[in-house]
């Protein structure tokens, strides 16, 4: 393999994930320009691949997604893979499954570590992660990234707190999810404010978020906002937001006022039996405070159809396709 040092492009197929040794070697190709996949060796030590292969694959551009993170048992293997200089990478997976998880609690804090030495180019535009077992989350990179327009969070099964992705200025879709999540409530946090930042006049919290997607949160109860007119006033929280669904988070009890000052266009709620209770139409006590958005779905019903939205429709289903849902 090591001696292909011409080739550009690598791919490997989805099932193989489960099945592949990657193999040792690959970061002489020094050409790639589309690897696809990487995985992360398993437990044999003397046939591991290490992200240190990933050291001089600079030419790189794309997609990449990294498999079996759970494997890397020391974070100077993550500081080896120089992320931050593969500036053609675009979208960039992180999945942080892998076959060593006898010791849970040194996993959790490799995780956090491994993260944290994974930077990625500043021009990413779509980052996932996947399987993450630390309690936190939020690497000293993710503020640096001004062009990061997609992220995804999914089976982070320790994760106690959701990061302050309010501050991501720039991006545009958020999908947080899967039955991992053991947290049970959403607060303030979440939105980046903090209570010296308040006294710099007005602040812009998700302003360029269009689509935020929660779905498999069984343990979420409380989304809490933002009370008080004084904070109000100053505080503007996703200005550009169209698109809202809640997916199967049956113990959720209510959401936020502030969701429903924004410009949404589709309001969607499903197998969260309390929240459709409270937005049936006609009927439910806050049906007053969504009555307003054009496209409204409760359980896979259309309560409120706006017949120019075929486009919008369209937009929905190609990002279904492309997010996997």
């Amino acid at each position: 393999m090591s001696k292909l040092i011409n080739l550009k492009r690598l791919i490997f197929k989805e099932p193989l994930e489960y099945l592949f040794e990657f193999p040792r070697g690959t970061g002489r190709l020094s050409s790639l320009t589309k690897l696809g996949h990487f995985f992360v060796g398993g437990k044999d030590d003397s046939q591991r691949c290490g992200l240190g292969e990933l050291k001089d694959l600079n030419h790189l551009q794309g997609t990449l997604k990294i498999c079996r993170l759970g494997n890397v048992v020391d974070v100077c293997e993550a500081k080896n893979a120089e992320l931050n200089k593969k500036i053609g990478l675009r979208d960039l997976y992180l999945y942080f499954s892998g076959e060593n998880v006898e010791n849970d609690g040194g996993r959790m804090e490799t995780d956090v570590s491994v993260l944290n030495a994974l930077e990625p180019p500043p021009g990413l535009e779509k980052l996932e992660i996947d399987s993450y077992r630390g309690t936190t989350m939020f690497p000293n990179w993710m503020m640096s990234l001004a062009k990061l327009k997609r992220l995804s969070l999914s089976n982070c099964e320790n994760l106690e707190r959701i990061p302050p992705l309010g501050k991501l200025q720039f991006l545009e879709h958020l999908i947080i999810g899967a039955h991992a999540f053991p947290f049970k409530k959403l607060g303030v946090e979440f939105l980046g404010i903090e209570s010296e930042n308040k006294k710099d006049g007005i602040i812009k919290i998700f302003p360029n978020l269009k689509t935020l997607r929660f779905f498999l949160l069984l343990k979420w109860e409380e989304w809490i906002g933002i009370e008080g007119q004084e904070e109000e006033d100053c505080i503007i929280i996703m200005p550009c937001l169209q698109k809202l669904q809640i997916w199967t988070c049956p113990k959720l009890k209510s959401l936020p006022d502030f969701l429903f000052k924004t410009s949404l266009q589709e309001f969607e709620v499903s197998g969260s039996p309390i929240l459709c209770k409270r937005y049936q139409r006609g009927t439910g006590e806050d049906w007053a405070k969504i009555s307003h958005i054009p496209n409204i779905r409760i359980d896979g019903i259309e309560v409120q159809r706006d017949d120019d939205e075929e486009e919008f429709d369209q937009e929905e289903q190609s990002e279904d396709e492309e997010e996997g849902q």
